[in-house]
């Protein structure tokens, strides 16, 4: 009786040897992102008492900083990002305001892995600028300014309410790019 045990327990590990070896090698998966679905955008004109107007995404809500002073986030609480602008008058301090925006966005440089300056002109609409984008895990992926070069400066940023990945959040910096841009496009002085 104890033979036939042993034989039968010598088979079953023979036989289940012989059946889990395999040429195929496991390789782990590599680390997956959730999937980001963008919306279609519509946009609406910005409708406060500032010396400017441009046109936002009806995805995003309009947060009033400081109305003395219009500064204005536009928050997209889908993608937890928040584009900052900030106003300010041009009185003979236009060098500093520029200068600060370049410092602000150089501040950046640590983790930054490029800096893009992509400029902005729209002689129309006496609107110019530069936009900075930026590769890396930076905690601003885009920063931009907009002038008319003799009274009003508005300077922008993007950042993130969440951990900073720049191959997660890419399809997002995308998106927020073109609606930038949008912005951009839109924007005009009040006369």
């Amino acid at each position: 009786m104890q033979k036939k045990i042993i034989i039968r327990s010598f088979l079953f590990i023979f036989v289940f040897t012989l059946l889990s070896c395999s040429d195929d090698t496991v390789n782990p998966r590599p680390f997956g992102y959730f999937r980001i679905d963008l919306p279609e955008t519509n946009y609406v004109d910005l409708d406060i008492d500032c010396p400017f107007s441009f046109e936002y995404s009806d995805e995003a809500r309009i947060v009033i900083k400081d109305e003395s002073k219009c500064w204005v986030n536009i928050y997209y609480p889908r993608n937890k990002a928040t584009i900052y602008l900030t106003y300010m008058d041009v009185e003979d301090n236009l060098r500093k305001h520029l200068e600060y925006t370049q410092k602000l966005t150089y501040d950046h440089q640590i983790k930054a892995t490029k800096i893009d300056r992509i400029p902005i002109e729209n002689t129309d609409k006496k609107v110019f600028g530069l936009k900075y984008k930026l590769d890396g895990d930076v905690a601003s992926y885009i920063q931009f300014y907009l002038t008319d070069s003799s009274d009003h400066f508005v300077r922008g940023a993007l950042y993130f309410d969440a951990y900073v990945n720049s191959d997660s959040l890419r399809p997002v910096v995308e998106y927020l790019d073109l609606e930038i841009q949008h912005l951009v496009e839109s924007f005009e002085w009040k006369k």
